[in-house]
């Protein structure tokens, strides 16, 4: 337990930013936005307006902003939490198959106590989504967690559409 403790407070970056790295990123970036044209010219497609619709799409209107920001945040804390077990010695896969499981089972648990008051249901939900997490993750670590991530996207999907469907 102290070996992980002290694992977790190591949590620093190892190397200073330097312009090496800089120019590095940058030159990355720019390969990546040169294969993405290269191939929208050969599928006849103009790359200036390919980019251009992916940053309206993306940061154009309030609404697309406000959507970005929430996706990119759910990936960014998922990843961090993969970080900071990887720091600590635990390797785990399947981050975001969990991630989609622990939101079914914390809705679920949300939705059938709707009437009851938030000071008992939010930690009822965050019990019921650290509790499916465990329960599937502790049987089949590492041989079912492609399997569980695909059912957990496809019960997220099939749910949400049969939602908008209703409406």
């Amino acid at each position: 337990m102290k070996k992980t403790l002290q694992a977790l407070l190591a949590l620093r970056p190892k190397k200073k930013l330097n312009g090496e790295y800089l120019l590095s990123l940058g030159a990355s970036i720019l390969a990546a936005l040169l294969v993405g044209a290269v191939i929208m010219l050969v599928s006849g497609h103009n790359p200036l307006e390919g980019y251009r619709a992916m940053l309206h799409g993306a940061l154009g209107t309030q609404r697309n902003l406000g959507n970005t920001l929430a996706k990119s945040m759910t990936l960014c804390l998922t990843a961090l939490a993969m970080a900071v077990a990887a720091r600590a010695g635990i390797f785990n896969v399947g981050g975001e198959g969990q991630l989609y499981l622990g939101a079914i089972a914390s809705a679920l648990v949300g939705a059938a106590l709707s009437g009851m008051t938030p000071w008992l249901v939010v930690p009822l939900c965050l019990l019921a989504a650290y509790g499916l997490h465990w329960g599937i993750v502790g049987v089949y670590a590492l041989l079912t967690t492609e399997e569980i991530f695909r059912l957990a996207v496809s019960l997220v999907i099939f749910k949400r559409r049969s939602w908008m469907i209703s409406l």
